[in-house]
């Protein structure tokens, strides 16, 4: 009866920690599209600028 209870909760905690893996490897993938959409704006913003001053 124990033994069953402590392997319920080893797989519990190895099903937790694999949760908390797949969460981080997804927070990675947000934080890098937001570093390359925050990278695309401000090319738009410097290829305005180029325009700008170049008398668009």
């Amino acid at each position: 009866m124990i033994e069953e209870k402590l392997d319920y909760l080893i797989r519990e905690v190895a099903d937790l920690k694999q949760m908390q893996k797949d969460q981080l490897e997804i927070l990675q993938k947000i934080i890098a599209a937001e570093g390359e959409s925050i990278q695309e704006f401000k090319n738009v913003v410097q290829t305005f600028k180029d325009l700008v001053s170049q008398g668009f």
